[in-house]
């Protein structure tokens, strides 16, 4: 049987689905909903037209001393009157794991989302997302070709207040690793709950993971402040920390800044 190099499969795989996701439309809908926070980025995207920059901050500190700085612009780019959406993730890290600072590119990430169903204040969708490997360096990218299909729902609470939900989502590694890294196999579970307040969001976003290598979960605590400074612009804190015996790092924080420069405010209504 004909064989495809590695990163050829990922290729085909990722152009399959998008064919798939543009000939799917919203159904049901019954009820108008304001989505107009910016922590709705995994899969409820409902928009006719939504379209933002956001420059980002992250840092792991890890049990060592070391640690991992993320300087990452995530673009979301979404087809007019289809419920689907591109984003696209440009990293770059910083990292102190061998003893001196190394800054490089991390590995790219582009993920189609799409919302495929609405019944009343109910969503549901998908996404598959695709992790390129820039080989850079060993302490700042992975280096290995990765897919990372998801589905998930979310419920709207009346007047908008707030939002919970529930998304899983499988991630692996296709092909060798430039850096023979073990395989890539793992698990996640985001149960996620937040308060929309006028100008501004409190929520607890964490993602449950379970590593099938190690065979490991790791529980995190993760909570997010946001709060829209200026028309437009929102600006967001998130602080997550491990719990339980398996903390493979110490704590985690991140300031995120988000420009809407194109967005309609309420569900597709066609």
């Amino acid at each position: 049987m004909f064989q495809l190099p590695s990163y050829q499969k990922a290729l085909l795989l990722t152009t399959v689905f998008f064919v798939m996701c543009s000939t799917i439309w919203a159904q049901d809908k019954k009820d108008s909903i304001n989505f107009d926070n910016p922590h709705l980025e995994e899969f409820a995207y409902p928009f006719s037209d939504l379209n933002y920059i956001s420059p980002r901050f992250d840092r792991v500190n890890q049990n060592n001393g070391t640690y991992y700085n993320t300087y990452l612009l995530r673009t979301v780019l979404t087809i007019p009157h289809i419920p689907l959406h591109f984003r696209i993730d440009l990293p770059f890290a910083t990292s102190n794991a061998s003893g001196k600072a190394i800054t490089g590119l991390d590995d790219i990430s582009l993920r189609s989302v799409f919302v495929f169903h609405q019944f009343k204040r109910w969503l549901s969708g998908a996404a598959l997302k695709l992790i390129i490997p820039t080989n850079s360096n060993s302490n700042i990218a992975v280096g290995a070709w990765q897919l990372n299909p998801a589905y998930g729902f979310l419920h709207v609470f009346r007047d908008s207040k707030g939002s919970f939900g529930l998304t899983t989502d499988y991630r692996f590694s296709i092909g060798s690793n430039k850096y023979n890294n073990p395989n890539i196999k793992v698990l996640g579970i985001a149960p996620t709950l937040d308060y929309w307040g006028k100008n501004s969001f409190l929520g607890y976003y964490p993602t449950y993971t379970y590593n099938f290598v190690s065979k490991s979960w790791v529980i995190p605590f993760d909570v997010e402040f946001g709060y829209q400074f200026v028309k437009k612009w929102w600006a967001s804190v998130e602080y997550i920390v491990p719990m339980g015996k398996n903390k493979p790092f110490k704590d985690e924080f991140g300031i995120k800044l988000r420009h809407n420069f194109s967005r309609a405010g309420a569900i597709l209504d066609k």
